[in-house]
């Protein structure tokens, strides 16, 4: 595995010299064990990052996240959000309106900061059972055509659970669960729900762009990092529970 992470590392040295840039942008879930799960990763494996999230972040709030980064350029965009929005009825008159006023707005913006954008779409969490509902599903399949049409590369986070079955993470709130609340991953769940983003993402780099393909992402418990942490017992990383609109 070290063997791996050294090719990986030189890939990256070989390409350019200076560490490649990657920004995160999400909602609740990258703000919290997710993100710290992903960024782990990124920064282990050799890259620069910048993160940051917001609780009930949806287009609305997203936009203002990527306002933030105005006038800077990234090699990557990572972008994992859309919970928050999946209460829409799609089609409908409110869903076009959303669209045409924050979405394609959002995804001009996340192009002006790096031509190599990647959407992870929203997971399913408990508060709508273990199987992920239609509406949502059709909230995904809409947003990954509109991301497709703008040029951003848009990854269906529906099937998570089939990660977290291979990897034996009982599908639950607790401390040997998956989840800390209804709808926030933590510790072995957040790490299953970063490393599904990193294989797809790793995917994606080895379709888009030459040279050696990447080496398998390693297992965190392979890698000399800290594991991720239960942001349950930590007051400076808690978060608020995320606040997903009951009616249409």
């Amino acid at each position: 595995m070290k063997i791996l992470l050294e090719n990986w590392r030189k890939f990256l040295k070989e390409e350019d010299t200076k560490p490649k840039h990657v920004l995160i942008l999400g909602d609740s879930q990258i703000k919290g064990s997710v993100g710290i799960a992903l960024e782990k990763y990124l920064k282990t494996l050799g890259y620069r990052v910048t993160r940051t999230g917001e609780v009930s972040a949806g287009a609305l709030r997203f936009k203002r996240l990527a306002r933030r980064f105005k006038g800077q350029k990234f090699d990557h965009v990572i972008a994992s959000s859309g919970g928050n929005d999946a209460w829409m009825r799609i089609p409908s008159k409110k869903w076009q309106k959303h669209i045409n006023k924050h979405y394609i707005p959002l995804f001009k913006q996340l192009k002006q900061l790096s031509p190599n954008v990647h959407w992870f779409g929203p997971a399913p969490n408990l508060s709508i059972k273990k199987e992920t509902n239609p509406k949502r599903i059709n909230f995904s399949k809409a947003l990954q055509g509109l991301a497709n049409e703008h040029g951003i590369r848009y990854t269906p986070m529906t099937d998570l659970w089939k990660n977290l079955e291979s990897k034996k993470v009982p599908i639950k709130v607790g401390a040997r669960g998956a989840f800390r609340d209804s709808l926030h991953y933590h510790k072995a769940g957040a790490d299953a729900y970063a490393e599904k983003i990193l294989k797809d993402w790793q995917q994606s780099q080895e379709t888009n762009a030459p040279g050696p393909a990447l080496p398998p992402l390693p297992d965190p418990q392979e890698l000399d990092i800290e594991p991720t942490p239960d942001i349950s017992k930590n007051p400076t990383m808690r978060l608020e529970p995320m606040q997903e609109e009951s009616k249409e």
